[in-house]
């Protein structure tokens, strides 16, 4: 679990998002994992998350990440891994529009690496879109098989990415950051390619009740002072569970977009 063989750019956030997931655990991945478990990460970065399972177990990883940089550092460090991980060089998308192309805007801090939205202009530097619908039917085998998680870090598309969804119940456990938009804390317009009929504003009280909808417990972590926090959203038989999310979760987030935590 240290990262031997990981490289890290120097000047760059690269080594304190690997400390983060793989060091911190933030996203509670439990000591080991299935060897059958099969696992989707939107938001690959530099490998960090698709490393932390691997290590514990999981025998088959699918990766996407949508900043070609990114991307190869990526699969420079999980070479290792051989055939356990597929990466694709995509940004995943909403299943109800179909694009063949989004547009990743540019940084306003070049060290943060691991900031990169694909709401920017035509013109822009392009990324092959997929949809969710499409990976999970193909990852599953069209409802052969299951994926024991969905982990998404993608900078506010997992709003339109999720929302738009179709077969999320062939997914066991969802884990992420979420990204607000047009929120009581960040008041900043929710861009025109992921604007989803129906939602004004994009924080997680729009998007938990969809999930339960979904059959998931859901819990929320707001990240202080910040529009950005981590969701964990579990079956309870998930095999990934632990013991502290085999729990019903209604009320998320205390004082914040109207909701009251209540466990």
């Amino acid at each position: 679990m240290a990262g031997v063989g990981f490289r890290f750019r120097d000047g760059t956030s690269d080594a304190a998002i690997f400390e983060s997931v793989v060091q911190q655990n933030e996203y509670r991945l439990p000591n080991r994992i299935h060897a059958d478990a099969v696992i989707v990460d939107i938001g690959v970065h530099i490998g960090s998350f698709c490393h932390a399972v691997l290590s514990r177990g999981a025998s088959r990883v699918y990766g996407f990440e949508a900043d070609p940089e990114n991307y190869r550092c990526a699969q420079r460090n999980l070479a290792g891994y051989g055939d356990r991980v597929i990466l694709r060089h995509a940004a995943v998308w909403r299943s109800d529009q179909r694009v063949a192309a989004l547009h990743l805007r540019d940084c306003p801090e070049p060290s943060n690496t691991g900031w990169r939205e694909v709401f920017g202009e035509d013109g822009s530097s392009p990324v092959a879109a997929v949809p969710l619908d499409e990976i999970v039917r193909d990852v599953t085998d069209y409802g052969r098989r299951r994926i024991a998680m969905l982990k998404i870090d993608c900078e506010g598309s997992e709003f339109p990415i999720l929302l738009t969804a179709r077969t999320l119940h062939l997914v066991d456990a969802i884990v992420g950051e979420y990204h607000e938009f047009n929120s009581s804390q960040y008041p900043e317009p929710i861009p025109a390619p992921a604007r989803v009929p129906g939602y004004d504003r994009y924080t997680m009280a729009e998007l938990a009740p969809v999930l339960e909808r979904w059959g998931f417990a859901v819990e929320v972590k707001p990240y202080p002072e910040s529009r950005l926090g981590v969701f964990w959203a579990r079956r309870a038989d998930s095999r990934l569970r632990g013991p502290h999310l085999i729990r019903r979760v209604r009320s998320l987030m205390a004082g914040s977009e109207g909701f009251s935590a209540r466990i």
